[in-house]
């Protein structure tokens, strides 16, 4: 077994060299400097402060003053004074005292713990400009918002994302691993970081957020309870409690992780604790507009500036922390922060009020997305649902188990896109179904109804739902004489969008060819060039599986210059995915139809991933009719890392499909025909989907298989690939390709003497996950960075591992500064 001895070194300054340095350099002797350290309760300030000062003291005088016990802020300089052992005269200004002592001369002056005593700040900032040479340094959880101030934020420590990659001597010098085997082995001389706990000591540090207090209660109980046990009973709900411990030689604050909580929030004003029980209420990351909306929901320039000075507070007081490289800005709040919150909410009465106006909030931004959705207007607000679908998902069952049939529905139908691109399964049907019930029920609003009805049956068909299809059919026709008798056109318009959309399915095309009549009838009726736009690229789309390509082709340009026109530029992308069905019969780009590449870039800028994964996907069956092998192989691995997001969706099985034939290109016709047999039980209802000749295309290539194997063969190969789940053919895809990319990528070596780095062999994404990564960043911000999920990021890491052939972070990183990735 591998097991390992902690570290000696002090606990609590484990990944804070570069704190350390950065301080240390600020206050070098010889020039004025204020200096503050903040950071949330317990996460190591005054231990920082304590090393600032071992080390420049050996230099000049350096004086602690300890403010914890201060409860005047009238009283700040007599502390300073008296530390100084200043004699003050009668009569003479106890700041002209001070100033006497401190003006000549180099002096360190650390106060520590001033955040309960901020309003004295403006006294420390006249000391300061009156002492030519005066350093200060303060710690504090809130800046003291002084002009000569500079301010070194400390954060948690880290913890490891890809835990699983590394050694155990590796995690071990990991600053939050490392803090808890050193306390843990300081109260049980018999702990040591072994294969069998590593993994509970890592994730218990997570959960602990990585917070130096946290960790050290934790490891406090190390004697009776293993990382494991904790860690059961922090997730249990239990953690507040659990992360307690009587030393007599700590302040009480920092005997439990309730008691360091409750010493922040009680400095705040009562509005700005209401503000984080409001905020507490909700689940994830939250963004600005939703934060003001909860904060103050009355409304108004008035209560807008109110609620950004309590965000403000919240966030000075690390209570509340922005989320990096968000647009527009989100927050988050710690998790125990979080409970300490909700608890709060529950002790004051308050929670079922503030469930109440979160229901309210999430309903109104879900009837907006929605509407936008129906509608076909450019932005349908999808990274912010994506972002929000934690809370969302929550707000949805609080409102139907609270029988709030209007806020149920609008918010399952704000999720509806959501779950179109992400996956539509048993879970999201039930929660969908229960709030119709609902809306039923109640005698909720007819459109509001019919709308939530006909996403009910949109998603169920197009998703092989195991509800009846008649069922699901009859549902939709139900919605549009809903939609018809209500009087609602934009619910009429929707109600013809769906049965297009599921034509494929249905296979009902003359119903189909009746809904894009009507739909562009309701266009002309209220002269929407939009809603027009949006018909015409439905109606290319049934006319190109109907075969008649050329009708296809003049609608998809129709609704183009409609797009274009009424300023959609959704649908202008919609439009040229259409279009780039028919590459025969486009014509030539200086028509200004959008090239593949072109419209690929336009669904990046607008964040549309459906239409970004149809693309890429094209991309990769275009370089296989050019025979292009090193392209094929490279645009399929993007393909498949999009796959890895949208195991819900039909075009996985299309990434399936385009591997087969890259596969096959590459003269790998046994794969070709596995990868064909993962996807075989749908071929049929993928090819409702495509085009004539996009059919084709890929029976031809199933024929040929048949013919280069053997029928036999190619029916043992198909029906092993038919064993693997969605999730386990795509994993076996990527395998695939990693093996892959090296010869192909090697093939210009031989003939041009030129071997290709091993950089090369990565995607275009895999390169900037490379970047960041070498920059320092964690998984989790890069996940933010990326507006990706923290498992993507990990995948991409292990693959780039794999592909240059190191063992971790630190020789990836290596290897991108050597190759001049990183500056």
């Amino acid at each position: 077994m591998e097991k390992l001895a902690p570290s000696l070194r002090s606990w609590n300054l484990y990944g804070r060299d570069a704190d350390l340095n950065r301080v240390v350099h600020m206050l070098q002797p010889g020039s004025p400097a204020l200096v503050t350290i903040t950071g949330r309760g317990g996460v190591g300030k005054t231990a920082l402060a304590h090393e600032v000062m071992r080390t420049l003291g050996q230099r000049e005088p350096s004086t602690l003053v300890a403010l914890e016990g201060v409860t005047e802020s009238d009283l700040v300089l007599s502390e300073v004074a008296t530390a100084l052992g200043v004699q003050v005269e009668p009569g003479e200004p106890l700041d002209d005292a001070v100033s006497v002592v401190l003006r000549h001369g180099s002096h360190l002056l650390v106060l520590d713990n001033f955040e309960h005593l901020l309003p004295a700040a403006h006294a420390l900032a006249d000391l300061f400009r009156g002492c030519d040479a005066l350093r200060i340094l303060v710690t504090s959880q809130a800046p003291l918002q002084l002009e000569d101030e500079r301010v070194v934020t400390l954060s948690p420590l880290r913890v490891p994302d890809d835990a699983a990659t590394m050694s155990v001597e590796e995690l071990s010098r990991q600053p939050a691993v490392a803090a808890y085997c050193q306390r843990a082995a300081a109260v049980d001389r018999r702990f040591a970081l072994t294969n069998s706990n590593a993994q509970a000591v890592v994730e218990l540090c997570r959960r602990l957020e990585g917070l130096p207090l946290a960790i050290e209660l934790a490891a406090a109980r190390a004697a009776a309870l293993p990382a494991s046990e904790i860690l059961r009973r922090v997730g249990s709900g239990k953690g507040l409690g659990v992360l307690h411990r009587e030393r007599r030689d700590a302040p009480e604050r920092h005997r439990g992780l309730t008691e360091a909580i409750a010493w922040t929030y009680r400095l705040l004003s009562a509005d700005e604790q209401g503000a984080l029980r409001r905020l507490a209420a909700t689940v994830g990351t939250v963004d600005v507009d939703t934060a003001i909306a909860l904060l103050h929901p009355e409304g108004g320039d008035a209560a807008e500036a109110r609620a950004l000075d309590e965000l403000a507070a919240l966030v000075d007081f690390h209570l509340v922390n922005p989320v990096p490289n968000t647009d527009p800005p989100r927050f988050s709040l710690p998790e125990s922060i979080r409970s300490f919150a909700r608890a709060e909410l529950v002790d004051l009465g308050e929670s079922d009020e503030v469930e109440q106006l979160r229901l309210r909030v999430r309903a109104a931004q879900s009837r907006a997305v929605a509407t936008g959705t129906e509608s076909g207007v450019e932005q349908r607000l999808l990274l912010r649902v994506e972002a929000d679908r934690d809370d969302l998902l929550n707000a949805l069952r609080s409102a139907i188990s609270m029988d709030r049939a209007d806020d149920a529905i609008d918010i399952a139908r704000g999720l509806g896109d959501l779950w179109d691109l992400r996956g539509y399964g048993p879970l999201q049907e039930g929660l969908l179904d229960r709030a119709i019930a609902l809306g039923e029920r109640s005698a909720t609003d007819i459109s509001r109804l019919a709308n939530a009805m006909l996403w009910s049956g949109y998603l169920g068909l197009r998703h092989s739902s195991a509800a009846d299809r008649d069922e699901l059919i009859a549902r939709i026709r139900r919605a549009e004489e809903m939609a018809r008798d209500a009087g609602d056109d934009a619910a009429l318009f929707h109600a013809q969008c769906v049965w297009l959309l599921v034509s494929p399915v249905t296979g009902d095309f003359d119903r189909a060819g009746r809904a894009a009549e009507l739909g562009l009838h309701l266009a002309d009726t209220h002269r929407n060039e939009g809603w027009r736009a949006v018909m015409q690229v439905w109606a290319g789309m049934l006319a190109g599986l109907l075969g008649d390509a050329d009708r296809a082709v003049q609608l998809g340009i129709d609704a183009l210059s409609n797009a274009r026109r009424s300023g959609d530029r959704e649908t202008v992308l919609s439009a040229a995915v259409l279009l780039g069905a028919f590459p025969d019969l486009v014509p030539d780009e200086g028509s200004g139809i959008p090239s593949t590449q072109e419209a690929l870039e336009l669904s990046r800028e607008l964040g549309l991933k459906y239409y970004e994964a149809v693309l890429v996907v094209r991309m990769v069956e275009r370089s296989v009719r050019l025979q292009d092998r090193e392209a094929a192989v490279r645009w399929l691995s993007e393909a498949l890392d999009t796959a890895v997001l949208l195991v819900g969706s039909p075009l996985v099985g299309f990434s399936l499909l385009t591997t087969a034939g890259a596969a096959q290109l590459c003269g790998h016709d046994d794969r070709a025909a596995f990868f064909y047999g993962t996807m075989r039980d749908d071929f049929g209802m993928l090819h409702r989907f495509l085009s004539e000749s996009q059919r084709a295309r890929h029976q031809a290539m199933i024929d040929a298989l048949r013919v280069t194997l053997g029928a036999e063969q190619f029916e043992v190969r198909a029906a092993a690939g038919a064993e693997l789940d969605r999730g386990e053919a795509v994993n076996e895809a990527i395998r695939y390709v990693a093996q892959l990319r090296e010869p192909v990528l090697d093939l210009a070596g031989p003939a041009t003497g030129h071997r290709l780095q091993p950089i090369d062999r990565l995607t275009d994404r895999q390169l900037e996950v490379l970047r960041l990564l070498a920059a320092g960043m964690s998984n989790k911000d890069i996940a933010a960075e990326l507006g990706v999920r923290v498992k993507t990021v990990m995948h991409h890491t292990t693959a780039i591992y794999r592909e240059l052939g190191v063992r971790g972070r630190g020789e990836a990183a290596a290897l991108a500064f050597r190759l001049q990735l990183v500056d």
